[in-house]
């Protein structure tokens, strides 16, 4: 009844398959040179020069960051506005039980972002009954810049997880790991999820749990 895998693929210039393609491609023609016209070109310091510039192209247009994956990803990015509650979390340790009287409004939206230490953020109090009242499902915005998020999910309640991770660790309920790309993950395939969960991480680790 779980289900997890890529929410979208790339096929822009800075997508993985389409670089690696074009760097086997290169390297190719190189040996050719080499070899046929008696070149002298340095194949493996031009590679290796070839993959940092990939890395730097990455990081300037944010492929490690929100940007990476503005093709395709339709998620909402962490944004504050329109929260019904926010909370900041810079200690080293914090507990925060979100309970039905958090569910507020039609479009009801918490956000929550991890600057350090660690976070947990125990939904397993939420009631089915509570959720089901708003137009829309709960929707939960996290974003983990460093340290760790921990999740406390209900196995009877049926979420829907969107991951980025980047430079960190996505742990979904199954026990799956995503540490880059983004990811979708539906505790109950068969059902309208009652609460969506966005999270991004970079140089940290977001964990779920189920109670």
């Amino acid at each position: 009844m779980k289900q997890i895998g890529p929410f979208c693929t790339s096929t822009t210039f800075l997508s993985g398959s389409f670089f690696w393609g074009g760097l086997l491609i290169l390297w190719g023609g190189l040996l050719i040179l080499n070899g046929i016209f008696g070149f002298t070109i340095p194949i493996a310091r031009t590679i290796f020069a070839l993959f940092f510039i990939y890395l730097g192209l990455r990081v300037l247009f944010g492929c490690w960051g929100s940007g990476c994956w503005s093709g395709c990803y339709t998620g909402p990015r962490f944004d504050r506005r329109g929260c019904t509650g926010y909370h900041s979390i810079r200690k080293e340790s914090s507990h925060i039980r979100v309970t039905n009287d958090k569910i507020q409004g039609s479009t009801p939206k918490l956000c929550f972002e991890t600057r350090k230490g660690q976070a947990v953020i125990d939904l397993s109090a939420l009631t089915e009954e509570a959720l089901k009242k708003p137009e829309h499902p709960l929707e939960i915005q996290n974003r983990t810049r460093a340290g760790q998020t921990v999740f406390i999910i209900s196995g009877v309640i049926p979420v829907e997880i969107h991951s980025t991770s980047a430079w960190g660790d996505t742990e979904f309920p199954d026990g799956t790991h995503s540490s880059f790309g983004t990811f979708l993950y539906r505790s109950h395939p068969d059902r309208s999820p009652l609460i969506v969960i966005h999270t991004e991480v970079r140089m940290g680790h977001v964990k779920f749990v189920i109670q």
